[in-house]
């Protein structure tokens, strides 16, 4: 290699050539660091890919137990509706129709006050309902 027109004796080109090695040897360690820096990087990319996966898996899982718990309450809702009609057409036979059983009294076609107040709550009764007084 041919020296520069501008160093002028052996001294100065030792001196270059010296900071030179050692220019190189900090970027050698850097580039050495910074290898090891991208190996740890992808080893916890590789950690946070399977975590992001397991996370998937969760929520589907997830809201595939919400989807079941929807089917549930709409089910309940349509027992407790289907409860409701029941009850209510049962009351209803019972206070209104021919054929239901009053009292033990065959042949009677309604209820007197005293039995319908029976099947009526207290609190509905403490309320002011008139037509169940006599």
């Amino acid at each position: 290699m041919q020296e520069p027109a501008v160093v002028q004796d052996g001294a100065q080109w030792a001196a270059t050539s010296e900071k030179l090695d050692r220019l190189t040897e900090k970027m050698d360690a850097f580039i050495n660091m910074m290898q090891k820096d991208m190996a740890i990087l992808k080893t916890d990319v590789a950690g946070l890919k399977t975590d992001v996966t397991g996370l998937k898996t969760d929520v589907a899982g997830l809201k595939t137990d919400v989807a079941g718990l929807k089917t549930d309450v709409a089910g309940l809702e349509t027992n407790v509706a289907g409860l409701n009609v029941k009850v209510f057409e049962r009351q209803n036979d019972d206070l209104v129709s021919n054929k239901a059983p009053v009292a033990g009294k065959a042949g009677r076609t309604c209820w007197t006050g005293t039995e319908i107040r029976s099947l009526v709550p207290s609190t509905a009764l403490r309320r002011g309902t008139r037509h169940f007084h006599r």
